[in-house]
């Protein structure tokens, strides 16, 4: 049941480039609240590296891990790529940003939160 709910939250959110999302990860048994922006939209059985591929654009601006996503795994739904500012451990903003590609049914869109705007193209 609680499969069928996120895979239905999953096709039905729609977000866009810019848009501020946040979600909650987990590694380590450490859970870790992520807040940042919609850099790519990735379309329905696409690989997110093949976006990757694509766009110099985003492969100069981001920190990119491709064996976290991979060339092959894709998913049945849109989905996003969400770049977030690292913090350094006293919570500064590093001169760096890291691409996730999360699960759609975890992700929140921030209301009220300026949109990131910019001039990538996927």
């Amino acid at each position: 049941m609680e499969g069928t709910v996120a895979r239905k939250r999953a096709e039905t959110l729609v977000l866009s480039r810019g848009d501020r999302v946040t979600w909650e990860s987990q590694a380590n048994g450490t859970r870790t609240r992520k807040t940042g922006w919609v850099a790519a939209v990735i379309p329905p059985h696409t690989p997110a590296a093949t976006i990757m591929d694509r766009s110099a654009e985003l492969c100069d601006l981001y920190r990119f891990d491709r064996s976290a996503v991979g060339h092959v795994i894709t998913r049945s739904h849109y989905s996003y790529l969400v770049a977030v500012e690292t913090l350094t451990p006293t919570g500064r903003v590093r001169n760096r940003i890291k691409l996730y590609w999360p699960r759609v049914d975890a992700l929140t869109l921030v209301s009220g939160a300026p949109r990131k705007e910019g001039s990538l193209r996927a």
